[in-house]
């Protein structure tokens, strides 16, 4: 039988995880749905350097999408939750060259996903309009830069700032401004292939294409709340 993918087991630790903290802390609480959408804008040091030596553009903006499931404690002014999202980017030409041999020509096709686990301070919870709050995650994240290898998985960080409002007693319409910041520099290549030196990217100089993703992402959407607010 084949074993689960890290990444499977990385949103099951973190789906965990998500539900137990808050529940041993004591304290009424409630279970929460979020999904949002936008723009996406990443940075690839390495990645940007490489393209401009081949005369091409950097990686341009993409689309984001995040979905979270949690729950608050201490009288919903924390949270925590499991937080998946994906970032898919407009396709690029990758060509390589040393001494006038090609090492590299591809469709570049760069896509992130991650699992989080995010805790978050929450402000104004009585109020309707305007509430917001600021979090801090932790988790595991994929860079494809070719589609199915050139891989890159690493720990990853992220920041969020969010401020929601209600438009019916159980959603919120909410606005995000999120961080990602890898922890972690790696070569694009997939060490879970038994070929792997030929699924790796190179530069231009023969060497690892190596990186870290950042990004930065405005996302829309809502949030559902799965219960009545917690008694008075």
């Amino acid at each position: 039988m084949k074993s689960m993918p890290l990444e499977g087991r990385c949103f099951i630790a973190v789906l965990l995880l998500a539900a137990i903290i808050p529940s041993s802390v004591g304290a009424e609480g409630r279970f929460f749905a979020r999904a949002g959408v936008g723009p996406a804008f990443p940075s690839l040091e390495n990645l940007d350097n490489e393209l401009a030596v081949q005369g091409n553009e950097k990686v341009d903006m993409g689309l984001s999408i995040g979905v979270s499931l949690g729950r608050t404690f201490l009288e919903d002014q924390w949270s925590l939750e499991a937080h998946f999202s994906a970032a898919f980017y407009p396709e690029f030409d990758y060509k390589a060259v040393k001494e006038d041999s090609i090492l590299e020509d591809f469709p570049g096709k760069l896509s992130h996903n991650n699992f989080m686990l995010i805790g978050r301070r929450h402000w104004r919870t009585e109020a309707r309009w305007l509430k917001p709050s600021l979090g801090a995650g932790i988790g595991y994240g994929i860079t494809s830069l070719i589609s199915g290898g050139g891989k890159i998985g690493a720990l990853e960080a992220l920041g969020v700032f969010r401020v929601e409002s209600a438009i019916r007693d159980n959603i919120n319409l909410a606005l995000e401004a999120v961080y990602h910041t890898g922890l972690q520099k790696k070569p694009f290549k997939n060490a879970h292939l038994e070929n792997y030196e030929s699924d790796g990217v190179y530069n231009s100089a023969g060497d690892w294409l190596e990186d870290k993703y950042d990004s930065f992402d405005i996302r829309l959407g809502i949030t559902i709340w799965l219960k009545q607010r917690w008694p008075e």
